[in-house]
């Protein structure tokens, strides 16, 4: 998971996150100082939460990712599948704070931004 805590104007962009059921909350931000984050094209099965006053923009989430979404999720290979991750593929939104994905990929490529660490490549 990832925490936000005391951090202000802070991106959270294009990660994937797979919780398997281990806790609810994939992003969790907290406490007044955070305030003015980011968190956009993440990829996860669990809830963006916010709590102790902190703010943030939220946008373009996937909330409901599935590990058959994934290559080869238990040896922690979480690229897409074309066939059952469709949902995430050219779905996110085009912002420039991730130009490349996770395996040095420049974004996008298709027809749009996919959500997530990796774009899709057939």
């Amino acid at each position: 998971a990832i925490s936000l805590l005391d951090s202000p104007d802070t991106f959270v962009v294009h990660n994937s996150v797979l919780l398997s059921g281990t806790s609810a909350i994939a992003i969790d931000y907290a406490h007044p100082d955070t305030h003015g984050a980011y968190i956009a094209n993440n990829l996860v099965d669990g809830r963006i939460a916010s709590r102790d006053g902190a703010s943030a923009i939220a946008e373009s989430n996937i909330t409901t990712a599935t590990a058959s979404w994934f290559v080869a999720p238990a040896k922690s290979d979480l690229r897409l599948r074309s066939d059952t991750g469709r949902a995430a593929i050219d779905t996110g939104i085009l912002t420039p704070y991730a130009p490349t994905d996770a395996a040095g990929k420049a974004r996008p490529k298709g027809a749009g931004v996919d959500v997530g660490a990796h774009e899709y490549v057939p």
